[in-house]
C-alpha cells in the first residue's frame, strides 16, 4: 500500500538542513503573476496586523496557513532525503525569493547570515558538507536564480537590469524579477528595520504550510493531477506535460524536457 503522510511545518522548519528541494524537469515554469506576489505578502502583513490588535506578545500571535505542498521523497547516498516538488513550486520559490529580498534589506550582518542560511547551505569542509541550495530550480533558470537570489546581495542586482535586458529574458526569469520588485516595494517601509524584523520573525515562526509527502512516483502524479495550487490552477498544458513527461524513461527525460521547454519559450507560458 502506498504511504502518504501529511503534516504541518513552519517556514523555519521547512528550510532547515534536513530538507533539500528540487523542481523536477517535468514541472511547469515559474509562472506566478504580480498579483500573486502581492497577495502573498499582503495576506501575511494583514495577519500580522490582526494579531497586533489582539496580543501584546509576539509569542501569542496566531499562525497563518499559507497552503500546501506535495513532495516526492527519495533517499540520498548519505542517508539524507531529497524532495521533488510535485505541487507548490510557485509558493515555495516565492518564499525563497521573499527571504532573499529581506536578507538584502536587513542592515545587520548577523541577521543577513542567518536568513541566507535558510535558503542556501554553505559548505563545511570539516564535515564534508557541500554547498547546496535549499531549492534546486529548473535547469533553464538555475544559474540566473543562483545569481539573483541565492547569492548574498543578489536581489540588489535588480537595479542593473534595464528594460531591454528584462524584455529579452524568458518568462520565468521575468517572474523572478517581478517578485523581487513587488517584495522590495512592499517591505521597504522607509528602511524601518524594526518592521522588517517583525515581519520576517512572523514569516519564519508563524506561517504554516501543510506538507503532503509520498515516496511513490505514481501516487505523486495522481496527487499532482487533482490538486490545484492556490491562485494558479493547473492548466491543460500543465497536465499534459506532467502525464507525458511522467511516462518518458529517465534516460530520455532530459532530451524531451528540453524540447518541451523550448516550445514553451517560443509560444509563451
Amino acid at each position: 500500500m502506498e504511504k502518504i503522510e501529511a503534516e504541518h511545518e513552519y517556514i523555519k522548519d521547512l528550510f532547515d538542513d534536513e530538507n533539500l528541494f528540487e523542481i523536477p524537469s517535468y514541472q511547469r515554469p515559474f509562472a506566478w503573476e504580480k498579483e500573486n506576489f502581492e497577495q502573498l505578502i499582503d495576506d501575511i502583513k494583514e495577519s500580522i496586523s490582526l494579531n497586533n490588535e489582539n496580543f501584546d506578545s509576539f509569542n501569542f500571535f496566531e499562525p497563518y496557513f499559507l497552503g500546501s505542498i506535495i513532495r516526492l521523497k527519495s533517499e540520498e547516498d548519505d542517508g539524507h532525503y531529497k524532495y521533488s516538488i510535485i505541487d507548490g513550486q510557485q509558493r515555495l520559490m516565492s518564499l525563497v525569493i521573499l527571504i532573499a529580498v529581506i536578507r538584502d534589506l536587513i542592515n545587520e550582518e548577523n541577521l543577513q547570515k542567518q536568513l541566507h542560511g535558510f535558503i542556501y547551505q554553505e559548505p563545511m569542509e570539516i564535515i564534508d558538507r557541500p554547498e547546496q541550495s535549499r531549492i534546486l530550480v529548473r535547469n533553464k533558470e538555475r544559474q540566473f536564480f543562483k545569481e539573483m537570489i541565492l547569492q548574498n546581495g543578489g536581489t540588489l542586482k535588480r537595479k542593473d537590469i534595464d528594460k531591454n535586458y528584462f524584455e529579452a529574458l524568458s518568462e520565468p526569469k521575468q517572474r523572478i524579477i517581478i517578485a523581487i520588485d513587488v517584495f522590495r516595494n512592499k517591505l521597504d517601509n522607509g528602511n524601518n528595520q524594526n518592521l522588517l524584523k517583525n515581519f520576517v520573525k512572523y514569516l519564519l515562526k508563524k506561517v504554516i504550510l501543510v506538507i503532503i509527502t509520498t515516496s511513490s512516483f505514481e501516487s505523486a502524479f495522481r496527487l499532482f493531477n487533482v490538486v490545484n495550487a492556490r491562485g494558479m490552477p493547473l492548466t491543460n498544458a500543465d497536465l499534459l506535460k506532467s502525464v507525458n513527461l511522467g511516462n518518458v524513461s529517465q534516460e530520455d527525460l532530459k532530451k524531451y524536457t528540453e524540447i518541451w521547454e523550448n516550445i514553451e519559450e517560443d509560444i509563451g507560458i
